[in-house]
């Protein structure tokens, strides 16, 4: 069975949003855009042959007072790049929320449980939207923007394909932008928004 993801019509996002690469949306601003976007469930391969579909993703960046948990992966076309957070497709099958927003914090504490162990409390929040053009053979993508803040610095790897992480300030991540994949400069040219 073909896995199914949600994804989103490129050119209502145009229209509701238009083309930039982060923008910061409180949680009244998220609400109303539920309501002019309509997000369909597709299966990959239907999302992939269809170039007006643009699929969702939730990137989750994690902190413990402003030090922020990077790390390098294995598992992304720029491995040999650090990354500043962890990305996923949205699965909709995983969840049987009635509610988008229940959905969006189900799928990005999965994406966190897979891949972090969280030796103490945190919070999360809904922060935003990224935009990530299309760089052949990667496709343009929407990513949902979470940010976690840790209670303690003790965010620990779990998942397989994750190694070297390094906790770096805003001014640090500023100076070595360039050694980072393109979801994460994106989020490292908008710091100050989150």
């Amino acid at each position: 069975m073909n896995a199914r993801i949600h994804a989103i019509d490129f050119d209502a996002y145009k229209k509701t949003i238009g083309i930039r690469p982060f923008v910061a949306l409180p949680q009244e601003e998220i609400d109303r855009l539920y309501a002019s976007l309509e997000i369909d469930s597709l299966d990959m391969s239907e999302a992939d042959a269809d170039k007006k579909k643009l699929p969702l993703s939730i990137f989750t960046v994690i902190h413990f007072n402003y030090s922020w948990f990077t790390f390098k992966s294995t598992n992304n076309n720029e491995g040999h790049l650090r990354s500043l957070g962890l990305i996923d497709l949205i699965k909709p099958g995983n969840f049987n929320g009635l509610f988008l927003d229940e959905t969006l914090s189900y799928e990005a504490r999965r994406i966190i449980g897979e891949n972090i162990t969280m030796k103490a409390d945190y919070t999360i929040r809904l922060s935003g939207l990224l935009y990530r053009e299309s760089t052949p053979p990667v496709r343009a993508q929407v990513a949902i923007l979470y940010v976690v803040r840790l209670h303690q610095a003790n965010a620990v790897i779990a998942g397989q394909n994750m190694h070297d992480v390094i906790y770096y300030s805003s001014g640090e991540l500023q100076q070595d932008r360039d050694q980072f994949d393109s979801w994460s400069r994106i989020i490292i040219g908008h710091l100050t928004a989150l």
